[in-house]
């Protein structure tokens, strides 16, 4: 005979089967019920936040339509005007990277200093 069958028949292994036996049925009753409740909690709260997503939708319209408004102006402002002269020591950089890329080609124009800058003749 199997040895764990040998206990069933003393009384004490039968409150120990009959304590296993409850443990796990409440085991499973718990894991479907606590189910239960976490899936009533998620719809309680999808329920209340409904009304807050939806005003929070409108708001991004209502933002991303400004933005796109304010992009529009600022573009259009800016389209008209004319383009801007670069600094002396923006385009000494930029010459000197293009002589650093490119060693054989022929030399850039040098740079010209703004009028009142301070800047020395290259």
């Amino acid at each position: 005979m199997i040895p764990a069958l040998a206990l069933l028949k003393t009384r004490t292994g039968q409150i120990v089967a009959g304590v296993v036996v409850v443990l796990i049925i409440f085991g499973v009753w718990l894991h479907f019920h606590d189910r239960g409740v976490l899936e009533k909690h998620e719809e309680n709260v999808e329920a209340k936040a409904a009304p807050a997503r939806a005003k929070a939708d409108e708001q991004r319209g209502r933002d991303t339509a400004t933005i796109d408004a304010q992009t529009k102006e600022v573009k259009d402002a800016t389209a008209s005007l004319p383009p801007a002269r670069t600094s002396y020591r923006q385009c000494v950089r930029a010459r000197n990277i293009r002589m650093q890329q490119n060693p054989t080609a022929r030399p850039p124009e040098p740079c010209r200093p703004d009028p009142g800058s301070g800047a020395a003749n290259p």
